[in-house]
């Protein structure tokens, strides 16, 4: 996996498929997705599926894109899009104040401030993307498209680090990265 593809995945920054994330906790317990309890089939076939136990908490995710993140919280990942888990996506999924909307859900400061370290100043409005990370504004064409503005911007100088406990990356002079410690999420410098 490409570089960039890391960085992105860790971001959209999945609860499925990013193993540090599903290892981190075992044994049993509620998984909520978008304010619906799973039940313990759905559970063991999520897990069967992508080879990890599933840790327990609540959770939202975009079924559109395929990000994920703890309920109140920034996004921790991208992962597989068009999953029939939990309810209904909903406005205050990460309890964010930054009046940025993708896909129906507000987004959290750190999603924004991600978002801008890619592509410069993120307005707020309402916005789409898609499983491919296409975006433009809701009921337009695409704009743009983060993972490739990922990739540009780690051209050369990626600095990506990861552990069972956590991942980041730096610019090659060190005044800009993140860390991001699965349960809690990225924390940045220097944007």
């Amino acid at each position: 996996m490409k570089r960039y593809q890391k960085l992105f995945i860790l971001f959209v920054g999945s609860l499925f498929s990013t193993a540090n994330v599903i290892a981190e906790k075992r044994g049993s317990g509620n998984v909520i997705i978008n304010d619906k309890q799973l039940n313990s089939t759905e559970i063991q076939r999520l897990a069967a599926s992508f080879g990890g136990t599933i840790v327990p908490g609540s959770y939202w995710y975009d079924s559109r894109s395929g990000g994920w993140g703890r309920q109140c919280g920034p996004g921790l990942g991208i992962g597989q899009a068009g999953l029939k888990l939990g309810g209904e996506l909903k406005a205050d999924a990460s309890c964010g104040n930054t009046g940025v909307f993708i896909n129906g859900r507000e987004l959290h400061t750190q999603d924004v401030l991600f978002l801008q370290s890619l592509s410069g100043y993120v307005a707020p409005g309402r916005y789409w993307m898609d499983a491919q990370l296409n975006a433009g504004v809701e009921g337009g064409p695409a704009l743009v498209n983060y993972r490739t503005l990922a990739a540009r911007k780690n051209q050369g100088n990626d600095n990506f680090w990861s552990s069972r406990y956590g991942a980041g990356n730096s610019s090659a002079d060190g005044s800009q990265g993140y860390v991001s410690v699965p349960g809690y999420g990225p924390v940045g410098y220097g944007f």
